[in-house]
């Protein structure tokens, strides 16, 4: 995706929805976008072809999150449990039941096609093929638990105790093979670059880029809205919200982003995604804005 704003760049929104956007997520091969709505249904849009599937209901009378296991198969929250959504047969194949409150986070890797969930003070890894928990993650507070983009190690981030931990998810009963001290605190989320060597943290006064191994920072974003940021495909730029309409991309290691995309919507944006398969960004504003090249 092109670095500044001009006719390279094209943006078309999607047929308004039933409801406002919660939560969404790219399928791996980057050809639909599911959409959790605030009116309890699941959407699916067909990125590709700009073409709207019927919607599916779930038990939600509220907002909860979404996430795909395979192309063919997704994880939702339906507060304190979790139902495995076969989209060919269009039906739950599993329900996941163990936490005590609701599941504020979910990450899943394609590899082993296993999902963790975090809520207060519990964490568990779930196999998609397995009733019960395969295993528990011994937590406390409100950690930060998400899968690298490969599927091989999960990242936890404790704020109470500024640390940062790393496990192999062949071993992490064992306990994390990395510990690193971080001295960073309000941070509300955390995204890892598609090459892994890299991730964000969210904080109320912008992003914070740091080294995927040794957890050092090695950049800051400022924004006036950072609840909305993702890595480019290469993973060598960073799209982020800087206002509540406008979008900007820095060059890792540049610590000043060029403004690309301002769109009219009343509603703020709340999150970007940017496709896994394809040079496209999925701009969230209460409703679904695509952001991709002319050409």
């Amino acid at each position: 995706m092109h670095s500044a704003k001009g006719p390279e760049l094209i943006s078309y929104l999607t047929e308004e929805m039933e409801g406002t956007i919660q939560d969404s997520a790219y399928s791996p091969n980057g050809e639909i976008l599911a959409c959790a709505l605030d009116s309890g249904h699941l959407v699916f849009h067909d990125a590709v072809r700009n073409k709207r599937y019927s919607s599916v209901e779930t038990p939600n009378e509220k907002s909860f999150l979404v996430d795909f296991i395979d192309h063919n198969t997704l994880v939702h929250t339906v507060e304190k449990d979790m139902r495995v959504l076969n989209l060919e047969k269009g039906e739950c194949t599993a329900l996941f039941a163990a936490h005590t409150s609701q599941v504020y986070s979910i990450s899943t890797s394609l590899m082993f096609r296993n999902t963790i969930s975090v809520a207060h003070n519990e964490a568990y890894i779930w196999d998609a093929r397995e009733k019960n928990p395969h295993a528990k993650i011994p937590v406390q507070g409100r950690p930060l638990i998400k899968y690298s983009p490969d599927g091989r190690v999960f990242m936890a981030l404790f704020e109470e105790r500024k640390e940062m931990c790393l496990f192999d998810v062949r071993s992490y009963m064992g306990g994390p093979y990395k510990t690193k001290r971080i001295e960073i605190e309000g941070y509300s989320d955390v995204h890892f670059s598609p090459d892994g060597f890299g991730f964000a943290l969210v904080q109320k006064d912008g992003f914070r880029i740091a080294d995927g191994l040794s957890g050092d920072i090695t950049m800051h974003l400022p924004s006036e809205n950072s609840t909305a940021g993702c890595f480019s495909q290469d993973s060598r730029s960073f799209i982020y919200a800087t206002g509540p309409n406008e979008i900007s991309m820095a060059t890792i290691p540049e610590t000043k982003g060029a403004p690309i995309f301002t769109h009219s919507s009343d509603c703020p944006i709340t999150a970007l995604h940017y496709n896994p398969c394809f040079e496209q960004v999925a701009v969230i504003h209460g409703q679904l804005t695509f952001l991709q090249n002319s050409t």
